[in-house]
């Protein structure tokens, strides 16, 4: 694949992962500030909230899954039959569907899909099923975490 334009497939392949990336990165400098802070009082924290943390994650990628999932699958998505019989993928005119080069693709496409795919549905449905239990158990942080899915913001909630 050297030389060729496919880079820009991986880029758009892997670029929503740049946000996880960061927030993590993010948070981890976050959690050493802390340690330096308690280790030696030198430095003052400024503590990044892990619930809202995850909050944004899951909101970036709930209101980006449809660019998201269509980044993930763009391999799949062809466009009609050349006058050869051939199928082209849409967004690389220069590849053809079902090709040496598209079969080496597949594995990563795919990999990618299940990466963006199954960890969203995953998180939904595990905030709809728990929520119940865990929304009068945990409060507040509960409602923070999970805002992205409620569609609530704790701050309106009452406290306690």
């Amino acid at each position: 694949f050297v030389g060729s334009d496919l880079g820009s497939f991986y880029i758009s392949l892997f670029s929503p992962l740049l946000a996880i990336v960061n927030y993590a990165v993010l948070w981890l400098l976050t959690e050493v500030q802390r340690l330096i802070h308690y280790l030696t009082g030198r430095c003052t924290v400024y503590a990044l909230d892990i619930n809202h943390v995850l909050n944004t994650i899951g909101m970036l990628f709930t209101k980006l899954a449809v660019t998201i999932v269509a980044a993930s699958l763009q391999l799949f998505m062809t466009m009609p039959e050349n006058p050869n019989g051939t199928h082209a993928v849409r967004s690389h005119p220069e590849l053809v569907w079902g090709s040496q080069e598209w079969l080496e693709l597949v594995p990563m496409a795919t990999l990618a899909a299940l990466l963006y795919i199954t960890p969203a549905v995953s998180a939904i449905l595990f905030v709809i099923i728990t929520s119940p239990r865990k929304a009068s158990t945990h409060g507040n942080s509960f409602f923070t975490r999970y805002a992205f899915v409620i569609g609530h913001e704790a701050s309106i909630l009452p406290k306690g």
